[in-house]
């Protein structure tokens, strides 16, 4: 009885430092710069006159409506931490999730998802973003532990909770659907091989999905029927799921290291399917949905023309779930068992912490620190910068530049409209997943004008934008 109680609160203790470890990890994480999406988000926020204005005037994919919500209720000159404050709390209630989930089947694995959770990259990484994306992950982990307990206890209230929490996640990111429908699947699969009548199954059918139904047919007819991309890099639909697959357990540290680590993430998957298998377990069909066939489905059926990792987010999730599911079984083999679990354990960390600790360094991007660089070495009365993007550069430069120049006068010059004699700045920039050197020491635009490259201003692996400053040689 003594040794069930002590290690009782030895559960108990840890899972608190683990929880606490995860919220200090991600306000670290996101005390820094806000990046374009981000600032996107904001001038969204702020085209809407009232709060309704989120499902009917804006019509975008960077609208994620409660998020969007959350900046509208705050409006402009926040500190970077109010406008991340619902991606933080979501991120550190999935890891309390994650250990609720593991915790049915036993302690050790509730201990290894969130551990697992805590220290993955990609879940840090969105827990410190003023978007929809950790709360989406939040709310399919909640969701599933709900719709898990209706199909093992047949308790309407779970049911109906399920229901609930289903709509709050769509209403963070339309990407929930990636969820939702293996859910859906998952619960049909269960009830109908379940000892239940027909009216039964109808019955349980309705409490889970009528709710979850209609508010999509909803949100169809109000917004996402008419809701336009914003753009990016073309990325095809093999190259974001390689790179999901990539960074998905064991992020890689170097470019050539990305069919390595996509091995990986396919061993755990194996690993996990073949764990559910032999248990005989229907969840094998929830995972097979929400992790491959629902997301790669969707990009296609809804002709996604940018398609990112970010996008693939909840499958990650679930990836690290499945993870922690086999790590508990593997617990439970003796020390040669528990051996492999903590050298598992100690790679898995090991391998997200190269990335975590650029996430620390460059955070989103270092754009007001490359704006006062400007500042503070332009020759020229006014500070004048042109870009290789006509968009991205002037919307992050609009929004700090009255912080980070102070009262200079800045004139940008659109690319089709330079001097002759050219600005006295260009900005250039990558993607956060191209490698972060200048595409080249120097530059001539089309009248002739010689830039030289100055500095270099990263960002962090998945999110935000390289920056690279070259200076006019002419006097």
């Amino acid at each position: 009885m003594e040794i069930a109680s002590r290690n009782r609160w030895l559960y108990i203790s840890g899972s608190i430092l683990i929880v606490a470890l995860a919220a200090v990890i991600r306000v670290r994480g996101a005390q820094n710069d806000l990046w374009l999406d981000e600032i996107w988000s904001l001038d969204l926020a702020s085209l809407i006159s009232r709060p309704l204005g989120i499902f009917t005037q804006i019509h975008h994919d960077n609208n994620n409506y409660l998020n969007t919500l959350w900046l509208y209720c705050l409006g402009p000159h926040r500190d970077s931490l109010a406008y991340r404050a619902p991606a933080i709390l979501a991120g550190i209630g999935t890891v309390i999730l994650a250990g609720f989930i593991g915790r049915q089947r036993d302690r050790a694995t509730a201990v290894f998802a969130m551990v697992l959770a805590t220290a993955s990259y990609v879940l840090i990484l969105y827990s410190c973003e003023a978007r929809g994306y950790a709360a989406v992950i939040f709310f399919s982990f909640l969701s599933y532990y709900l719709l898990d307990r209706y199909l093992r206890e047949q308790r309407p209230v779970m049911a109906l909770l399920f229901s609930f929490c289903a709509v709050l996640g769509v209403l963070f990111h339309l990407i929930f659907l990636n969820f939702y429908f293996a859910a859906l699947v998952w619960s049909a699969v269960r009830l109908v091989r379940s000892p239940r009548s027909p009216k039964r199954i109808l019955w349980g059918m309705l409490l889970c999905h009528a709710l979850p139904i209609a508010f999509l047919t909803l949100i169809y007819i109000v917004d996402v029927r008419g809701i336009h991309q914003g753009g990016g890099t073309s990325f095809s639909l093999m190259h974001a799921t390689a790179d999901c697959l990539a960074w998905a357990v064991t992020p890689p540290a170097v470019a050539w290291m990305r069919p390595l680590t996509s091995l990986v993430t396919f061993a755990v998957f194996g690993a996990g399917m073949l764990l559910l298998w032999r248990e005989r377990s229907n969840a094998a069909v929830f995972f097979i949905g929400v992790i491959l066939v629902v997301p790669v489905a969707l990009a296609i059926i809804s002709r996604m023309e940018w398609i990112y990792p970010r996008h693939f987010v909840i499958s990650i999730a679930f990836v690290l779930l499945l993870f922690s599911f086999t790590l508990g079984r593997l617990w439970k083999n003796g020390r040669q068992g528990k051996a492999i679990c903590v050298a598992a354990l100690a790679a898995y960390c090991v391998a997200n912490s190269f990335p975590l600790a650029r996430l620390f360094k460059d955070g989103h991007g270092h754009y007001r620190e490359a704006l006062r660089y400007i500042a503070g070495h332009s020759q020229r009365e006014a500070v004048t910068i042109g870009s290789d993007h006509d968009f991205r550069i002037p919307m992050v430069l609009r929004f700090y530049a009255r912080e980070a120049m102070g009262d200079r006068l800045v004139k940008y010059y659109r690319s089709d409209a330079w001097p002759p004699e050219g600005p006295e700045w260009i900005i250039c920039h990558k993607e956060s997943l191209e490698d972060p050197a200048p595409a080249g020491t120097s530059l001539t635009d089309n009248s002739g004008n010689r830039y030289e490259w100055v500095k270099t201003f990263p960002t962090a692996p998945l999110s935000g934008l390289h920056w690279y400053l070259y200076h006019n040689l002419a006097p």
